[in-house]
């Protein structure tokens, strides 16, 4: 066969296997994070990052709230953005240390990166975070290990491509289709470009405060 079939052929099983990886499984659905946040719950992954500022202040403009999954390899010493979005009364999730690529095979490769980046959310003030693994991917084997040491796994009903350099068009048009669903967790990125999209959406969730805005 020709090599460059084979590693085409590769590849997409990889890929194929990694979004498996990330959907939401209906045998350990009963050990998911469930937020108590309405219609739609926000939740920002990559965090903290350059736009966490402006994205915190968008969010206190509307009064809304997300939960924030953090990556310690992101956080300053002296852990200041993740002391930022617990005085704005938000929540913080963990998103792993290292943020890895590739999905590590061992459960407990990824559990010890989980505790890594535990240990060092509780010397900031978190207790007992939510996590959500890079990409999401997990298994329900890997949900109940976390279960089981009382650590909730939290997936998305959504995940907004933000991470992408997508127009804007097409991530609002994306949210739209969301809204129209029926809404869930969403999940979207801390990065420049979501801020504007951001603020799309919660001009969708809060009309009352746009139309404040524009007395």
């Amino acid at each position: 066969m020709d090599p460059a079939m084979i590693i085409t052929f590769g590849v997409a099983v990889y890929l194929g296997w990694s979004w498996a990886l990330t959907l939401k499984k209906t045998k350990c659905a009963s050990l998911y994070y469930r937020p108590q946040t309405g219609f739609v719950t926000i939740t920002i992954d990559d965090v903290p990052s350059e736009s966490l500022d402006e994205i915190l202040k968008l969010l206190a403009r509307f009064g809304a709230r997300a939960l924030f999954f953090v990556n310690g390899s992101r956080c300053r010493p002296d852990g200041a953005g993740v002391k930022e979005i617990l005085a704005a009364g938000h929540t913080v999730g963990n998103h792993s240390f290292s943020h890895y690529f590739f999905y590590p095979v061992s459960n407990r490769v990824i559990v010890n990166d989980l505790e890594r980046n535990e240990d060092l959310l509780a010397s900031f003030g978190v207790a007992s975070p939510p996590v959500r693994t890079p990409h999401g991917y997990h298994t329900c084997s890997l949900v109940r290990d976390l279960h089981k040491k009382g650590t909730p796994f939290c997936p998305w009903d959504f995940m907004l491509l933000d991470f992408l350099p997508l127009p804007q068009w097409v991530l609002r048009r994306s949210l739209v289709r969301f809204i129209r669903k029926g809404g869930g967790v969403l999940c979207m990125h801390a990065r420049k470009r979501s801020v504007k999209v951001l603020a799309f959406l919660l001009d969708m969730l809060y009309p009352e405060m746009k139309e404040d805005d524009q007395q």
